[in-house]
């Protein structure tokens, strides 16, 4: 099948199947007046006029402009339980460490998901997952890691890979193992017992990563390397949760150990700095959390990047910190928090995140050759993403040539 955009007004994207980083990653392409084709899911032409004989399916870009899909790095969609009261108890100055401790937090998710049904944890997870596709979203990862038994993770795990059959988005399944201590578990045998989940999970193939929080409230980076060890030996890479509330020291992980992307990384030595920059490691930053947690302690971006760290940005859709998966919301909050300029966000949110999960070859760019993954958006420039504060700027979300969202007008 081949389908042909026309009336797009502008198209920005970056170029190139590699993470963008220093000054390269505050570059973007910007095509005017030009047309898509699309066949078979693939780019084969951007350029002026193409003809639209035949058997062409057109897709009208109203005068709008085009950008790459969103490619969602860092979320949490399956749960079940939704967590409101702490979040207002939060904003009342109770402190979240102390909530945890009592069983709320993410205790109190793990609770939820592991009553739920298989039907209940399904459909939760396809709505959410409709709501990153309404935000723009044409691929994501979705963790695991509400849970936290053996049995429990694997039953997340199978629902995630049986939606992974359905979707028709690209999607990349993380194992999160390493969560959390539960509540009431002595913490060696619930390493032995995550541990003994990772070879079960390698074995059947049931996910491409293996994510553990590095942090004084849930593991040091002797736990982390024992998991991530075992992770490595059954296949699977690694993606970690560290550093979010305080310089805990969990880039020095990457010393030894073979790491694709430190999230929230809010907190940070020279040290830690100097090796992910050396090692050319993703980070995905996560500013909405610091929102939904009413802090002000946003992640300085351009520090990173001038050290030659490639940025990913990210929702961190979840149940608890960050239930939201506005990514143009996140968009501005990067733009106004985080020192970071248009262009180095909109790389954040496209081909870094992309080749951080292994897919930089076939997407997170508007290319020939790469998949027509592409948001149409209502209105004329870049910048008035980062203007229409909270607004959807959606018109179309186009998976491999298709549109998988239209916005009712």
């Amino acid at each position: 099948m081949k389908t042909v955009i026309k009336n797009l007004k502008k198209i920005y994207t970056s170029e190139g199947k590699n993470a963008l980083t220093g000054s390269d990653q505050n570059t973007v392409r910007i095509y005017c007046n030009n047309d898509i084709e699309i066949e078979n899911g693939i780019i084969k032409k951007i350029t002026p006029n193409i003809s639209t004989e035949n058997d062409v399916h057109i897709i009208d870009g109203q005068g709008c402009i085009a950008i790459p899909g969103f490619v969602e790095s860092h979320t949490h969609p399956i749960f079940f339980g939704t967590r409101e009261d702490e979040f207002v108890n939060r904003i009342k100055g109770i402190d979240y460490e102390k909530m945890t401790e009592k069983g709320g937090g993410i205790n109190y998710s793990i609770k939820k998901t592991r009553d739920a049904s298989d039907k209940e944890l399904s459909d939760t997870l396809k709505r959410n997952i409709r709501k990153f596709i309404k935000n723009g979203v044409t691929t994501f990862e979705a963790k695991s890691g509400y849970a936290l038994t053996k049995e429990g993770e694997l039953r997340l795990l199978k629902i995630l890979n049986q939606y992974k059959q359905e979707t028709e988005l690209d999607m990349k399944i993380t194992y999160l193992g390493g969560h959390l201590l539960p509540k009431g578990r002595k913490k060696d045998d619930f390493i032995s017992e995550v541990i003994e989940t990772i070879k079960i999970v390698g074995q059947r193939g049931l996910a491409d990563y293996f994510d553990v929080w590095v942090e004084k409230i849930a593991f040091n980076r002797d736990d982390a390397a024992l998991m991530i060890n075992e992770a490595l030996k059954n296949d699977l890479k690694i993606r970690i949760h560290t550093n979010e509330l305080s310089c805990f020291g969990g880039g020095l992980l990457a010393n030894d150990l073979d790491i694709s992307s430190f999230d929230h990384f809010d907190f940070y030595s020279e040290e830690e700095l100097n090796i992910i920059a050396k090692k050319g490691i993703n980070v995905t930053l996560l500013p909405l959390t610091q929102f939904s947690l009413g802090e002000e302690n946003y992640p300085n971006g351009k520090k990173l990047i001038k050290r030659h760290i490639p940025i990913s940005l990210s929702t961190d859709f979840n149940p608890g910190t960050s239930y939201s998966s506005n990514i143009q919301f996140l968009a501005q909050l990067a733009f106004l928090k985080c020192n970071m300029n248009i262009n180095e966000i909109i790389n954040g949110l496209t081909i870094n995140p992309a080749v951080s999960l292994g897919l930089g070859d076939r997407l997170g760019s508007i290319e020939v050759g790469k998949q027509g993954d592409i948001l149409i958006m209502s209105i004329p420039n870049l910048e008035s993403i980062f203007y229409s504060i909270g607004m959807n700027n959606i018109l179309y979300t186009i998976k491999k040539g298709k549109i998988i969202y239209r916005r009712n007008i």
